[in-house]
Parts: structure tokens; sequence; C-alpha cells
């Protein structure tokens, strides 16, 4: 039943809009220029143009559906709009803007570009892609350029041009307060205005000719349009609202048209409806059409300069129209905006397009507003599928328009071109740096490369000046002069944390430009530190390590610490806020362990040492000999270093030296060592000392003999006898010569006769004998009571025999190979 009903419902509004429409085709087709017959009210005013198929047009835009959420032949629930649709004319490919959301689309319709505005629905002006509409033309400026007249229309908008949100009116669906020259322009301002209950003011307008507007925009509120509500709704309001404007003065007796569309659909076309008088009736058109096509065939209906090449390359819906359509042709320019410097020039192709089987030949004229340019086209005359290329010239800078009219008997249409002439660029330069932004630890350096771009002939030599922003870079540029292709290299160091901008100014006399390196500067972080005990750690037995020491640049940081313990790259804990930990080595060796801090900063630091770990049943001494100097050299320099080797059965921890056997001095590495030892004058005995990992030592001696006096006090000048350096000289050739023949000597003598013999030349203040060695150095209590001295001295280097760990033999080999003395025997 209801069905039934609503398909009578259709039927009769088809019938009463197929009356309505052709009512007024029969008043429009008495229309005589200047006077329309028919009118109720008798003669009206004169059009202020005539348009190719309209001179009223009326357009409402809709919101948010495909052409088969409405149209009811391919599933759609907009009754009505399926009567208008079928009693006038339909696109069913009209693809809008292929974009979303709303605002796009509406500037597609208004200013022939989404301006980039793709998935942003946001106010005037408000951000980059807004900021362009703001400050382009729009359809607006055209009309008003031909001398037509406009007015905007829209519901629930509390006052004119408003531009923002207010309950049911959403800004974005008002295109015309997002171009500054209509916001700014109080005039323009007031041509958008607040529709009324039901669009009564729209059809209060359309009442005469005389407050009805050329172009006449309406956009319903958001409940109305379908935005907020279902399409049932929007589609009772139409049924109301169109009848009211289809059956006005204005469209009963003038060539009107009326346009239905809507601004987005979702991945299919939008319903577009053309109605009114001058409108094909019971019309369907497949053609694809988009929002641009509304542009140009507005334009081409009023003979309109195209806003972009969108709209000028736009098909327009001429077909939709009752005009008769005869030999026609149009034409285009590509591209149809040009730029060029003063004094040079710049082309533009004009094409011909035959329609209606046209086939005659178009004479073209160029003209300048302001003048001012030079333009020729070449062809002059052009025919079927010829092109004629145009060249403008100019001196004078400024923004130009050049029209393109072409002729053929009556029939004259006109295309345009955008021209701007541009001031001679100027020598000049620009620098740039690569990176723009760089970041590095505090205390080390990052670097960015300046490199120059001249302009206009720029040949000169650029002085580079780095400044930091605040103060706390050190900057440098090699070089700090560059011209041509050649580039800088700036390096940054900092040592304060913080973020920075290092400014580079390039100058060349009065010119001078910058460029920006943004620089981070991170803390240094933590510095990781532990010690261990006990520092003779033995297998099986619990080390403490203890990381407390660690630090950070940052005060406030917290830290925490994980262990590698075996040194073989795996982290043997996880990360603790505890710095301390404990393990027990299994086995005796060399372990290196790692300790890494973390901050709470996210950086990290890492030290190792080596542990050395004894076994707790090891008590073989290491071995440890001493390969330079040899023993019983010669030396002439109080300083000499000391070269060796060691082993042992599980490891070596220290070498050291000494001069005395009691004092020591650690040496640099273990298996192959060395070290400095410093000399008395005289004989000298230099000790090495080897201990292993599990605490075994063992010493090894050799004798050396020192021929550098000490150096006394200083001498006044003056003061020295003239004799003085030949009596020095000869007495140091004595000495040498006195040491190297007791050396020669003394393995031929007897023990007793050298005792003999040192006794009876020995130097009392010394006791040192002279052409010999020092007398037998006394063991301390302490060596005693261990047996860690021996009395003989080993020949060569050859190392003190021991005994158990961590003592020397009282034993060992004199020093030509025979048995030691007791130390008992030596007191008597």
């Amino acid at each position: 039943m209801d069905s039934r009903k609503n398909r009578v419902g259709a039927v009769a509004a088809s019938i009463v809009l197929l009356v309505v429409a052709l009512l007024g085709a029969s008043l429009v087709l008495n229309q005589r220029a200047g006077t329309l017959a028919g009118s109720s009210g008798g003669a009206v005013q004169a059009l202020a143009a005539s348009g190719l198929n309209f001179d009223y047009v009326v357009i409402i835009l809709m919101e948010n559906h495909n052409i088969c959420d409405i149209y009811t032949h391919c599933g759609g629930t907009g009754t009505y709009m399926t009567a208008l649709a079928d009693a006038y004319s339909i696109a069913l490919q009209d693809d809008y803007c292929n974009v979303n959301p709303s605002l796009p689309n509406y500037l597609c319709l208004s200013g022939a570009t989404d301006f980039g505005c793709s998935g942003y629905d946001g106010g005037p002006n408000s951000n980059a892609c807004t900021n362009s509409a703001w400050n382009s033309p729009s359809i607006v400026d055209r009309i008003l350029g031909a001398g037509l007249t406009w007015k905007a229309y829209m519901e629930d908008m509390p006052s004119n041009c408003y531009g923002s949100d207010s309950g049911n009116y959403a800004v974005r669906h008002n295109p015309f307060v997002y171009y500054n020259d209509i916001v700014s322009n109080s005039t323009r301002c007031n041509q958008v205005v607040p529709a009324g209950t039901a669009g009564s003011a729209l059809v209060a307008d359309l009442a005469s000719t005389s407050t009805a507007s050329n172009y006449m925009w309406f956009t319903p509120d958001t409940c109305n349009d379908m935005h907020d509500c279902d399409v049932p709704t929007g589609d009772t309001y139409l049924s109301v609202l169109v009848p009211l404007i289809l059956g006005s003065n204005v469209f009963l007796t003038q060539r009107a048209a009326l346009l239905l569309t809507f601004d987005e659909g979702y991945g299919q076309p939008i319903y577009t409806v053309w109605a009114g008088p001058v409108v094909k009736t019971a019309y369907t058109s497949s053609t694809a059409y988009s929002h641009y096509s509304v542009l140009s065939t507005i334009e081409s209906n009023w003979n309109l300069p195209p806003l972009t090449t969108n709209d000028q390359n736009a098909p327009n819906m001429n077909e939709f129209f009752t005009t008769p359509t005869g030999p026609d042709f149009s034409l285009s320019a590509h591209p149809s905006t040009v730029s060029f410097v003063a004094g040079q020039s710049a082309t533009s192709t004009i094409s011909l397009r035959a329609t209606g089987g046209f086939n005659g030949t178009v004479t073209l004229n160029a003209s300048s507003s302001p003048s001012g340019l030079t333009s020729s086209c070449v062809p002059l005359n052009i025919s079927g599928s010829q092109s004629s290329t145009c060249t403008f010239t100019g001196s004078t800078t400024g923004s130009y328009t050049v029209s393109i009219t072409g002729t053929n008997g009556s029939v004259v249409h006109t295309t345009w071109i955008g021209v701007t002439v541009t001031a001679p660029p100027t020598p000049d330069f620009s620098i740039a740096a690569n990176p723009t932004s760089v970041s590095f630890v505090a205390g080390q350096t990052a670097t960015s490369t300046i490199s120059l771009q001249s302009t206009g002939g720029f040949a000169g030599t650029v002085s580079l000046m780095a400044v930091s922003s605040p103060a706390g870079l050190a900057m440098s540029c090699v070089p700090s002069s560059i011209t041509g292709s050649q580039t800088s290299t700036c390096t940054i160091g900092g040592t304060t944390p913080g973020s920075y901008t290092a400014v580079v100014t390039g100058t060349n006399g009065t010119l001078s430009h910058s460029t920006s390196i943004g620089v981070a500067v991170t803390p240094s972080g933590p510095t990781a530190r532990f010690t261990y005990s006990p520092l003779a750690a033995v297998a099986n037995t619990p080390v403490l390590f203890d990381a407390s020491s660690s630090s950070d640049s940052d005060p406030s940081a917290t830290l925490e610490a994980r262990w590698d313990w075996e040194g073989d790259g795996l982290w043997d804990t996880a990360w603790s806020p505890s710095l301390t930990g404990q393990h027990v080595f299994k086995d005796g060796g060399t372990y290196g362990v790692t300790l890494q801090i973390l901050d709470s900063l996210g950086l990290v630091n890492t030290a190792s040492q080596s542990v050395v770990v004894r076994s707790a049943d090891d008590n073989v001494p290491p071995q440890v000999a001493i390969l330079s100097p040899p023993n019983d050299t010669v030396l002439e320099s109080a300083d000499v270093t000391v070269v060796g080797t060691a082993s042992d059965n599980v490891g070596i921890a220290t070498i050291e030296l000494s001069t005395d056997n009691a004092t020591w001095t650690p040496t640099t590495g273990t298996t192959s060592w060395s070290g400095v030892v410093t000399l008395k004058a005289g004989t000298n005995n230099i000790y090495a000392r080897a201990t292993d990992t599990s605490g075994n030592k063992h010493v090894t001696v050799i004798t050396v003999i020192a021929n550098n006096p000490d150096r006394g006090p200083g001498v006044v000048p003056g003061l020295i006898d003239p004799t003085l350096p030949v009596l020095l000289v000869f007495a140091g050739i004595s000495a040498l010569v006195g040491t190297h023949a007791f050396l020669w000597n003394r393995s031929r003598t007897s023990r007793a006769a050298r005792k003999k013999h040192s006794a009876s030349v020995r130097r009392p203040e010394t006791g040192i004998a002279i052409g010999g060695s020092s007398p037998p150095e006394r063991p301390s209590d302490a060596d005693r009571s261990t047996g860690a001295f021996g009395r003989g001295l080993p020949a060569r280097g050859h190392p003190i025999p021991t005994g158990t760990a961590g003592a020397t033999s009282r034993s060992g080999a004199s020093r030509r190979g025979g048995p030691l003395r007791s130390s008992r025997r030596r007191r008597r």
C-alpha cells in the first residue's frame, strides 16, 4: 500500500514539475531583448548581462551522499529528488572534486582548486591551505569583473559573513568567507546573508529581477542538507523549497537555471540535477563531470576567464540546456599562466576545439590588460586541429591578463592567459647547511657543511661567521670564506647540555644571508667505576664488587648497574639500582670483569678490570728474568730502563723493581715487562720480584755499575779553578781504567786476596771499594725471619731459587756458580 502511494506521489510530482517546466519554457521563448512577455507584473527590467544558456543561476549544495543514496532507480530513498531528476536533467557520472571532507569540495566549487586542503575541515585562514585560499581569487571575482551580480544565502547563519560555526551553521559549508577579498570588503561581505526560515530570503529575492542576482548560492543548515539528518528529511525539505524557487517570478519569466548537487560522495558519483525553464526535460547524461565542470559551465555561459587550469580544462555542462546548438568552437590556452623576467619573453599555445560540425577559420587577436605587453600569435588564423603560439614580451614589471579572442563571422570566443613580468634578479647568494640539525654528547663535537648558492650572476667571495644562540657553543668554519661551488665545514662543540641554534652568516659587502643549525648537546652521562675485595681473590671464595663510586654528569640522575663476571660479552646480571654485587669464581685465573652503568636519561658507560683469582692449592712460585741491562754492565745514566720476562703455571699478577730489596715499584706488563729504576754512582743491585695470581713470589737480581757521580750543590760562577776541568777529566779516566782493571783481575784473584785488597783501598767516606763492588748487603730483620733474602747474588740475572710460596730460598748459586755461605758464617 505504501509503495503504491509512493509511486503515485512520484508520478504526480513529475507531472507538476513537467507543467512548471513547460510553462517556464513557453514564457522564455516569448522573450525579446530588453523586456519579457508573460510576466504577471508586466515588463521587467533589462538583464544585466545575457548568458549563453541562462541569465540567472541558483546553486543548492547538499551534503555527504552518493547518487544511489538519493536516486530511487538505483536504491535511493529521495522520492522527490528522483521525480525532479526525471522531470528535468540528471548527470549520472559527477565525481565531485574527488576529495574529502567537505571544505576542499566547497573550495573547488568556488576557487577551482582544493588548495591542498584534502583531509582538512577547519575555519578560514586557519592553516597553510586555507591561507592559500585566503589570498586567491574566486568565482565572485569573475562574476563582478563581468558586471554581473551575486549573493549567497546561508541557513542558520547568525549574521552576514559569519566566520565561525554556530548552531546548525557550519562555516566550512560557506566557501565565501574563506576569501580575504570578500571578508575584508564590506560591500562583498554584505552579499553573504542569512537565508531565513526555509530559504525565505532567497525566495523573496527571486520575486523580482531587481532583487535577484545573476549568481545565487544557497546552503541549507546541517540537518536540512542531510549532513546530520537522513535522506528523507532533506528530501522533504527540498520538496517544499524547490517548487518555491521554480515557481518564483524570476524562474517563470527569465532564463533561469537551478543546480541541485552534493558537496562530496564516497568513491561513487554524486546526485547532480539541472532544473528550470532553460533546462532539457527528461534528460539523462553519462558524461563524466566534476565540480570544476560547474565553474566551466558558468564561465562558458558568461564568457568569464577561468580561475585555474582545472576549470579551464573541465568539460562544461552545456548539454543540459535547451539553447540551440549549431557549428561552434572554443579556445583554450596552455599554459594559462606564464611568468618571465622583464626584457625576456614567454609563450602559450592556443588550441581550437570545434563543435557542431564547425569547420571555419578562426582569426586570433591578442590584447593586454593593463597595457604594457607586446603579444603576437603565429599563425594568426587557425582551423581544424591547428594551434597557434602566442609570444609575450614586456619590460615593465607587473601582473597582466592577455585576452586571446577568436572570431569567425558572428561567433566569437575568448580565452585568457595570466602573465607576470618580474624584475631582473640582482647578483645575490644564499647559504645552506647540511645537516640542519646535529646532536652530540657534551665535550664532543659535530659538523655541518655550508654550501653557497649564487643567483643573478653573483661571483663574489662570501665570508662566514658562526654565532651560538644562546651562548655556549664553540664553532669554527673551515675555510672561513667560500666562493663558487666551494663548501665550508663548520665544527660545533660544547660542554653544557641544552638546545642551541648555531647561526652561520655569510657576508659579501652589503649582502648578508644566514642559515641556522639546530644543535642538541646531550649530557655526557655516567662514568662507571668499581672496586673489589679482597684484592687477592681466591677461587671458590666470594668476591665483593662495589660500583658506588660511579657518577653522572647530571647530579639528579639515578643509576643502575649490571655485571659481566667473565668478560664474555654476556651480562650475568639484570639492571639493578643496587650498585654492589658478589661473585664466586670457581677456578683460578685472570678474569675480565665488566660493569655497565645506566642513568635515568638512558645513557650508559662501561668499565672493565682484570681480576686475578688464585687457586686455593697453588704453591708453585713464578719465574722471572731480567733481560736488560745485562749483569755486570757499566752504565752512564742514572735512570735505567729494565726489561724482562716472567712466567707461571697459573698466571702472573705483578712484576716489581727495587734497588734496595725493600722499596718496590710496579712495572708495565707481566709476562713481558719493563720499568725504570734510578741508580746511585757506583755498584748497584737491581731486583725484580714476580707475584703470581696465587700470591707466590720470586725475586731475581743483577749487579750493575753506574758511572754517574752524584750531583753536588750548584757551583757559583767565577769561583771555579780554571785547571779543575782538566783534573776532573783525568780523574774520571783514572777511575774508569781502575774499574775495568778491577773487574778483569777479579776472576783471577783468590777471594782472600781480593778481600785484603778491597780493605786496603776502601774509601772511608763512601764505603765503596775502588775497582770493586759494594760490600754485601745485610739482610733485614724481616728477611732473617722469613728467609726472603739470599746472601749470594746470582750470575747475570739468574733467579734466586725459592722454597715455599711467598718466600725466597736461602740457598742458591754463588756469583760464579759456587755455593752460598750461610748468614751465620758471614756474621763471624
